[in-house]
């Protein structure tokens, strides 16, 4: 490992040109993953905005503990088609040259991450929530059979790619000032525009959101089969009201109509 720098960058994907939820704890898990391996913290911008496009959020990841943030847009972008991302991520990431790639692991980047580390050699390791050194390496802590162990994996490869549980890391405290021009570099994609798409898009619907999101909420109040009906739902309603929490519910309760789907959580729903 002599004189080798250990690069970890987060990946952040945004297809419509904004950073969405999540963000900010990803680039703090490149911080925490660069520190055990006494290596240096990066931040790829990755969406659907033309190059030079995107100031505003190079401004941020570097404020929010990257040391150099790479930038590459694409209008072919605009739409999260995996596959198009899945190109666009692994040309981006050999330009970088970084020695482990981290992405959020939410249903986009859960299919992306496996994936990117086939087409880039590299060890694939999912669901992470810490990092701790090993050997001059990060080691990476997720947990097994539904949470009831924790394991610490690490790799013999030079590369890893890593998708991390949402919310797992703590944001970092953001720093003032705007990046010195040194640390912003432009990544030209050249191979994204022939790159196959198998998604199209025919239509986008808002799903119809009250109060606070489940990833968001501190306190959730969750009903199944138990409820017996939609209208158990509306006093679970009330009480995450008083509490100040979110409504959430299990596969039954979603499957027999009784709440809407993006509310579902657990292993076949959303972590919380």
């Amino acid at each position: 490992m002599d004189g080798f720098t250990m690069n970890i960058l987060a990946a952040i994907l945004a297809p419509d040109g904004q950073l969405h939820a999540g963000w900010a704890e990803l680039i703090g898990c490149a911080v925490e993953a660069a520190r055990a391996a006494g290596g240096r913290a990066e931040a790829l911008v990755l969406g659907g905005f033309q190059p030079g496009a995107a100031s505003a959020q190079v401004a941020q990841a570097w404020r929010a503990g990257a040391e150099r943030v790479f930038v590459a847009g694409d209008a072919t972008l605009a739409d999260p088609d995996p596959d198009r991302y899945l190109g666009a991520l692994a040309e981006a990431a050999r330009a970088t040259e970084a020695s482990t790639i981290v992405l959020n692991g939410d249903p986009f980047g859960a299919q992306i991450g496996p994936r990117l580390a086939m087409r880039l050699g590299a060890a694939p390791i999912t669901d992470a929530v810490g990092v701790r050194p090993a050997d001059g390496k990060p080691a990476w802590i997720r947990p097994m059979y539904g949470g009831k162990a924790m394991a610490v994996i690490g790799t013999r490869r030079p590369k890893a790619v890593v998708t991390v549980r949402p919310r797992a890391f703590a944001a970092p405290a953001p720093r003032a000032g705007e990046p010195p021009a040194e640390a912003i570099v432009q990544v030209a994609l050249k191979e994204v525009g022939s790159a196959p798409g198998r998604v199209r898009v025919v239509e986008r619907k808002r799903a119809a959101s009250e109060g606070l999101r489940l990833e968001d909420a501190r306190v959730i109040v969750s009903g199944g089969r138990g409820i017996g009906g939609a209208e158990g739902f509306q006093m679970l309603q009330k009480l995450a009201g008083v509490l100040g929490g979110a409504v959430g519910a299990s596969r039954a309760a979603v499957d027999a109509g009784w709440i809407a789907g993006h509310l579902q959580i657990g292993q076949t729903g959303k972590m919380v």
